[in-house]
């Protein structure tokens, strides 16, 4: 009697990609009419797809000054097919008559196998002082 075994290998990816290293703006604060810097650090066991940023209003939201309401919701795929890679861009623009005060970021990053990566931050988004760095 002849035995067959087979073993299979288990290549299922349940692990979350790993975001580390991320930057929002200047010092947590975005500014009225310039593009956003954004920058972080992403990898994965297996291969990354693609991440999504969302930038709102904070929900007690309150604002000093009158301005046109501003949401932000896009899906960058620079990352598909890598399994680590930087991301620094200024690719996010800030309009110039956006509403200033409290706003959420919120950064989701989705793995081939779905698997999805989150982190927020609180920014502030004000009055360009034109004297912050843009790196």
């Amino acid at each position: 009697i002849l035995a067959l075994s087979i073993f299979a290998c288990n290549d299922e990816d349940n692990l979350k990609p790993i975001i580390s290293n991320l930057e929002v703006g200047h010092n947590d604060s975005i500014f009225a009419g310039e593009a956003i810097h954004l920058e972080f650090e992403v990898e994965d066991d297996g291969l990354l797809d693609y991440y999504q940023v969302m930038i709102h209003p904070e929900a007690d939201h309150k604002s000093a000054t009158t301005g046109t309401h501003w949401e932000y919701d896009t899906i960058f795929t620079e990352i598909s097919g890598l399994k680590n890679y930087t991301v620094h861009h200024h690719k996010i623009m800030v309009p110039a008559d956006a509403e200033h005060g409290d706003y959420h970021f919120h950064i989701a990053v989705v793995d081939k196998s779905g698997n999805v990566a989150e982190a927020e931050k609180d920014l502030v988004l004000t009055e360009s002082t034109g004297e912050h760095d843009d790196e």
